[in-house]
């Protein structure tokens, strides 16, 4: 019920500068929440996605980053200020937690350790609608 709540949420209170119902079908959502910008492991997680913005992309995954008041899309240097975005979506505070965001707005992921690309693209590989994809690039 909590996961139910928490999409609800995402999908219906949250804008983040742009509407989120407007990823729901055409992208998938990946959150990145560290408690301060300097974090060694929101450092390395970024490092790790920057590292395979081409594979991001052919999987219409968007990277969001969320500290404690503010937040960032897709690798820009501009933050925004905000402070909901944590709060709702990390209300344990927790240092850091990725989260995974389907097309169909259901939460694919949550952890509290960096995100190897590796298990993150095997993931998404395996779900009906990226199988769907990969068949229609061919």
């Amino acid at each position: 019920m909590r996961k139910i709540t928490i999409v609800f949420l995402f999908f219906t209170l949250v804008s983040f500068g742009q509407n989120m119902d407007e990823y729901q079908w055409k992208n998938r959502v990946l959150l990145v929440f560290a408690d301060e910008k300097n974090s060694d492991e929101l450092k390395l997680q970024i490092q790790v996605l920057e590292n395979n913005k081409a594979k991001l992309k052919e999987r219409k995954i968007v990277v969001y980053k969320i500290l404690p008041s503010f937040f960032n899309f897709n690798f820009e240097d501009n933050w925004q200020s905000s402070s909901k975005y944590f709060e709702k979506f990390n209300p344990n505070k927790t240092k850091f937690k990725v989260m995974l965001i389907g097309l169909d707005g259901g939460i694919k992921l949550e952890q509290i350790q960096i995100l190897s690309t590796e298990k993150l693209f095997v993931l998404i590989d395996g779900m009906p609608m990226r199988k769907r994809e990969i068949r229609n690039e061919k």
